[in-house]
């Protein structure tokens, strides 16, 4: 993809009036992570417009109504689209969910067409084999959405633990390092998702969500969130009122035939680690479950 001199001018002036743009990318959560920062944004009174293409890709708007986008194909030039609509709603702020998956275009959508003042990646997991076939190629094409002079926010387990024992002991090291590496020569400021805020404040919130929501996730969004002022009382609040996207993990209990059975609709945790974590989560809770996919 490349940018003409007169589209790319264009472009930059479009992105000079929008003053937060963030970034999310990573193989899960992605689409959590941007629904719980927009409501979080919301809450604290900003104009924020957000965009996700898990599921259904939908647009987010700063009274809380959304809107499904009907396309016929699928490119990440329809970034450029949304970031032009912003601009004349007099967004303050944007968050984007990654719609590129092959690194050249993470590239491009980030270079060419967000330039980010906040990146986040939410985790590594097994994905798209066909275009990167190692955790470590996974993580260069997440490299290429880090913004330049700016911040990268990680989730705390965005290096699954199952995956740890085939390594040797070296290896996740060797990946930290390499996003440590990767954020410097780019002047970013690499933050771990570590809130400010206690785990008792979070998990209260956390306990108030109207749907199944993975904590790591709240954890990234409140930490992006605090880097950028939002107040506690907004955090937790835009947590509560968050919305679910149309994928996101469904639990359903009922009885059937005299039993106590739970059903789970996991359509989004198309990898082996996440369905594992699922299904572990439920074995812990002594819970005979269903899941669907």
């Amino acid at each position: 993809m490349c940018l003409s001199f007169l589209e790319k001018k264009s472009h930059d002036q479009i992105l000079k009036r929008i003053p937060i743009r963030i970034h999310v990318n990573g193989t899960r959560g992605k689409s959590s992570v941007t629904r719980l920062i927009h409501s979080i944004l919301v809450e604290e009174g900003w104009k924020v417009f957000a965009k996700t293409t898990g599921s259904t890709a939908s647009l987010l708007f700063p009274n809380r109504s959304e809107s499904f986008i009907f396309r016929n194909k699928i490119s990440i030039e329809e970034q450029k689209s949304f970031l032009r609509f912003a601009v004349n709603n007099d967004a303050q702020a944007i968050v984007l969910e990654c719609m590129a998956v092959q690194p050249q275009y993470q590239r491009d959508s980030e270079e060419l067409l967000i330039c980010a003042t906040h990146g986040v990646i939410t985790n590594i997991r097994p994905d798209h084999w066909e275009w990167t076939d190692t955790e470590e190629k996974i993580l260069e094409g997440f490299k290429k959405t880090i913004p330049n002079n700016g911040i990268l926010i990680y989730g705390k387990n965005y290096i699954a633990e199952s995956l740890k024992p085939n390594w040797n002991p070296s290896q996740k090291s060797k990946l930290n390092l390499s996003l440590l590496e990767a954020a410097s020569l780019k002047n970013t400021k690499l933050i771990l998702a570590e809130p400010e805020l206690s785990k008792n404040q979070i998990e209260t919130a956390f306990g108030y969500i109207r749907y199944p929501e993975h904590y790591e996730n709240v954890e990234i969004a409140v930490r992006v969130c605090e880097t950028l002022g939002v107040s506690s009382k907004s955090i937790l609040r835009g947590i509560t009122n968050t919305v679910s996207d149309p994928g996101a993990l469904k639990i359903l209990e009922k009885e059937v035939k005299g039993k106590r059975q739970r059903f789970v609709f996991a359509f989004a945790a198309n990898d082996v680690v996440s369905f594992e974590k699922i299904l572990k989560s439920d074995q812990k809770n002594g819970v005979n479950s269903i899941l669907s996919f």
